[in-house]
């Protein structure tokens, strides 16, 4: 099995005034509690499966309610808006897990809740957002990511909530950094999926406020890998997407440009697994560690195993679980059983 592709990145200062050149720790602390309520600090154990000269450990955000991190960012988006704003009823662009936890804190408050999706969502994700009480939309990916860059769908009067970016998004997922931090203070290297970037913002941002050494690295896969070409060239550019690919909540065209500043400022670099590496992390993970993963939460782990992170302790954030089932069965039924570096 190949290796992954590792990037290293030469961070740049980040320009400011900026939306997080305010935070400090007490903001994170007090989102950490405020959270507290309807989320749960999800353990940081070892990962079973073969390390190959490194200790790897899994945050194991697949754990949480509606099985994603999104969760976190997205009930802390819906706790820093005002009731007048919630009474328009709330709309975001979300392939699902974000969906997932903005619909749940908003139902929980009363508000209505639009989400529009790619046609390619997860059938799962779909499901579990009308169960929830979600007005579900399905539109072209153009249209999908013209929402994420600032434009309202066509008759739309609710309060727009970003996936990925934005203060209270990304001091929401912040909230995994500190956990990370706390609970293995000699962390080396922490590796994050990378979809839009809020994630790995958050994670970065709580590592520099807590002092902490821990590098951190973005994952994508050969599915598509914006960030790795972005941070090579300079800025964001457009790549090409497998839209077929089993990874479907991570992978898209293009770096938003409201995040690239923070992501070439804050993040180390970049490792790039192939699909089948990814397809047997989510195997490894099922097999030792008796956990179903989503492809994109199985890219950290697949990212593990380049020689980089030999002899470093490492930490594998598990983003989500919400993998389909028949995808998952199709995974499982290969054999997995491959050298690794």
């Amino acid at each position: 099995m190949a290796l992954p592709d590792i990037f290293h990145n030469r961070r740049k200062p980040l320009a400011e005034p900026n939306f997080l050149a305010d935070v400090a720790r007490k903001d994170i602390e007090q989102t950490s509690r405020a959270l507290a309520k309807e989320i749960i600090r999800t353990p940081l154990l070892p990962c079973m499966a073969p390390t190959y000269g490194r200790s790897k450990f899994l945050k194991r955000e697949n754990l949480q309610p509606r099985g994603s991190f999104k969760i976190r960012c997205s009930l802390n988006a819906i706790l820093d808006l005002a009731p007048a704003q919630l009474s328009k009823g709330v709309y975001t662009a979300s392939t699902g897990n974000f969906a997932l936890g903005l619909t749940q804190a908003a139902r929980a408050r009363h508000a209505d809740v639009r989400v529009y999706v790619t046609e390619t969502a997860a059938k799962s994700k779909i499901t579990a957002l009308r169960e929830l009480g979600a007005q579900v939309v399905a539109i072209s990916f153009d249209d999908w990511w013209s929402i994420l860059c600032g434009e309202s769908p066509a008759g739309e009067d609710g309060t727009f909530v970003h996936p990925c970016s934005g203060r209270a998004v990304i001091v929401g997922n912040a909230t995994i950094g500190k956990e990370i931090v706390e609970d293995l203070p000699d962390v080396d290297v922490i590796l994050v999926p990378f979809g839009g970037g809020g994630l790995v913002t958050g994670v970065a941002l709580a590592c520099s406020l807590w002092g902490s050494h821990a590098l951190v690295y973005a994952c994508e896969t050969e599915a598509a890998a914006p960030l790795r070409s972005a941070l090579a060239a300079g800025g964001p550019v457009e790549v090409p997407v497998d839209k077929d690919s089993f990874v479907t909540s991570i992978g898209v065209s293009t770096v938003l440009q409201s995040n690239w500043p923070f992501l070439n400022a804050m993040v180390d670099g970049v490792v790039v697994s192939s699909l089948e590496a990814t397809a047997d992390a989510v195997r490894q993970l099922a097999k030792y560690n008796h956990l179903v993963v989503e492809g994109a939460g199985a890219a950290a782990l697949a990212a593990a195993h380049h020689p980089f992170f030999t002899g470093k302790r490492v930490v594998a954030v598990l983003s989500g679980g919400s993998i389909d089932h028949d995808v998952l069965a199709s995974i499982l039924t290969v054999d997995g059983s491959h050298a690794h570096g």
